[in-house]
């Protein structure tokens, strides 16, 4: 059974059927796509992302995948931020706590 993901991935394996969509932007480095991952959307969101996109200049794939790595990266960075605090209290003598959270005027410096 070929689901509509598999259909797209056939489409586009002809080079025919990858006719750019609009300006090309150069990136800052090759970067080498390492799976596909089919994600739905509704219609008006995608329409809102496309709009979005058109104004970046990206393409919608571009887009999305530029939103999802900044969420990544400032995640990652909190919780980096998280552990080296942990461990300059502890190595201070102060009592361990459950939980250490980044001041909020932290967190929101790194959005």
């Amino acid at each position: 059974m070929t689901t509509k993901d598999d259909q797209a991935a056939a489409f586009y394996e002809d080079p025919k059927n990858r006719a750019s969509a609009g300006v090309a932007v150069k990136r800052k480095a090759p970067q080498r796509l390492a799976s596909h991952v089919p994600v739905r959307f509704t219609k008006e969101m995608i329409d809102q992302v496309k709009t979005l996109a058109d104004e970046d200049e990206k393409t919608v794939s571009a887009w999305i995948r530029a939103l999802v790595e900044r969420e990544v990266t400032r995640r990652m960075l909190t919780t980096y931020t998280d552990a080296i605090h942990a461990r300059f209290v502890i190595q201070r003598g102060e009592p361990k706590t459950e939980s250490v959270s980044v001041p909020q005027e932290s967190k929101l410096a790194l959005a």
